[in-house]
């Protein structure tokens, strides 16, 4: 399990910028529908935290309601972040790596 990017097999030898761009390219390649699908990761996160926000004071709730629901909706986000690394991009970073090494040889 990789917990960033840079940890991604072929990646950890590469500069910042060098690495930033070697991911940009292979997630516009190979990422398919990554936008689409961090929008709709993303949307509920802040509508939840919209309605919990206007809701909690108009209703009697305890004071750490808060602070508990901001931690499971951030580590639920946090959990989605590591599946879209561990997945999308990194098989997207793999196929970039392979094609290049192919084409290079």
């Amino acid at each position: 399990m990789y917990f960033r990017t840079r940890d991604l097999p072929g990646l950890s030898n590469l500069n910042y910028a060098a690495r930033k761009a070697l991911i940009s390219e292979a997630i516009i390649k190979y990422g398919g529908a990554k936008a689409f699908r961090y929008s709709v990761a993303f949307s509920p996160v802040f509508v939840l935290s919209v309605i919990v926000g206007i809701v909690s004071p108009l209703v009697d709730t305890p004071p750490w309601f808060i602070w508990v629901f901001s931690l499971t909706i951030g580590l639920l986000f946090y959990v989605y972040l590591l599946w879209e690394i561990n997945s999308s991009t990194a098989a997207a970073v793999k196929k970039l790596l392979e094609e290049r090494q192919y084409t290079s040889v």
